[in-house]
This record gives structure tokens, C-alpha cells and sequence, in this order.
């Protein structure tokens, strides 16, 4: 009766440790999740990781857990050894150091401060993987051969639709001007066909001016005789 009684109480017990593990690794009011540490900027940080660094000597570190993921944790600095990072105990809830990674990045050849470590890329092994220069220039040749084609494309739409509408607006003028035209025209043959009957009737006026004065001729020229 006396070993099961024991045993009971030591299931309780690790049952116990093991509710507290489960429940520090789940909240860890020290760990907030980042993607990166070596290029994390200042308005990536949460605001609850300034709040909880208000502490006399707390500094803001960037540091792997346990299991290498990345997060932003309070602590006073502290001297790493050469060859170590500092990192989240997540088991402890600590800081604490483990060895670099050398095929991962540079690691620490002397000792230094704690939060350093974000110079060091061998300290941080599941941080997302950086380009390089080369892949970079590849990369941006690749987004060019993908991108010229549509903005070229682009382009000739825009400036087709520039030629289209300047030739339209060529075609309005070029239509006022012809309508113009026939107008001034019709205008000129009007006046013309005016100026023909007027010209044609002139020559009928003269000569029923020219009769009168014939018909006023003969006839004093038949009461002369008469006198």
C-alpha cells in the first residue's frame, strides 16, 4: 500500500510540473515571435515588448528559444562567452548560451555583450534566409524579363491612345475645315449668280432709258411740223 500511495504522489507531481511547463511555454510573457533578428527594425517591434523592458538595466534582445525559433525578450546584458549565443531557455525561462552555428553565419571569435548577438548570423539558424547580391541581381533580372514586357505593352497602349486621340482631334479640324470651305463656296457662287442678274439686268434698264427718250424724239419731231 505504501509504493502505490508513493507512486501516486509522484504522478501528481510530474503531472503538476508538467501543467506548469505547458502553461510558461504557452504564454511566455518573455517571448514575442519574430521572423528575423539581424534586420529587424524599430517600428517592427510590439509595443508590449517596449512595456515590459521599462525595468531598471532590461534591454530589448533578440534571442532563439529552445527550439531556434525567433522572439523579442527583456533581460539585463550580459558577457557571452566566445563561439556562444545568448538564448531563450524556454524550458527555464531564461537566458542562457548555447554553441554557434558557424555553417549558418559568422559566430563570435571573443567575448561580448549579450544583446550583440544580432551580429552574429551563426547565432541564428531558423531566421529567414537573407539574399545575397548575386541571387539579388538574378532575381531583379528575373523580375525585369517578367515586368518589360507588360509595361512596354503599356506604354504603346498609352501612347497609341495619345496618336488615336490627337488624330481624331486632326479629323474635327480637318471636317470644320472642309465644312468651312464649302460654305465660303456656296457663298462665292451665290455672290456670283447675284452679280450675273444684276450685270444681266443693267443693259435692260439702259435700254428702256434710251427708248423714252426716242419715243420723246419722234414725237416732237411729228408736232414740229404741226407748228
Amino acid at each position: 500500500m505504501f509504493l502505490p500511495t508513493i507512486w501516486n504522489y509522484t504522478k501528481c507531481i510530474i503531472g503538476y510540473v508538467a501543467l506548469l511547463h505547458h502553461l510558461a511555454v504557452s504564454l511566455r510573457p518573455n517571448f514575442s515571435p519574430v521572423k528575423t533578428c539581424t534586420t529587424l527594425t524599430l517600428r517592427e517591434i510590439p509595443v508590449v515588448v517596449f512595456d515590459n523592458c521599462t525595468g531598471p538595466g532590461l534591454v530589448i534582445h533578440c534571442l532563439p528559444d529552445s527550439k531556434d525559433d525567433l522572439g523579442l525578450s527583456c533581460y539585463p546584458p550580459r558577457w557571452i562567452s566566445p563561439g556562444k549565443c545568448p538564448y531563450y531557455n524556454t524550458y527555464q525561462g531564461n537566458m542562457d548560451e548555447k554553441d554557434c552555428n558557424r555553417d549558418r553565419g559568422n559566430c563570435p571569435t571573443g567575448q561580448f555583450r549579450s544583446p550583440l548577438s544580432v551580429m552574429y548570423g551563426g547565432c541564428y539558424i531558423k531566421e529567414e534566409r537573407i539574399i545575397t547580391t548575386t541571387e539579388a541581381l538574378t532575381t531583379t533580372e528575373a523580375m525585369k524579363s517578367f515586368t518589360c514586357e507588360p509595361v512596354k505593352s503599356n506604354c504603346s497602349k498609352f501612347i497609341s491612345a495619345a496618336e488615336e486621340g490627337k488624330s481624331t482631334s486632326c479629323s474635327g479640324v480637318i471636317a470644320a475645315c472642309i465644312v468651312l470651305a464649302v460654305i465660303i463656296v456656296v457663298l462665292l457662287v451665290a455672290f456670283v449668280l447675284k452679280f450675273t442678274q444684276v450685270a444681266n439686268n443693267l443693259p435692260c434698264l439702259g435700254s428702256l432709258a434710251s427708248s423714252n427718250p426716242n419715243e420723246e424724239g419722234i414725237i416732237e419731231d411729228a408736232e414740229t411740223p404741226l407748228k
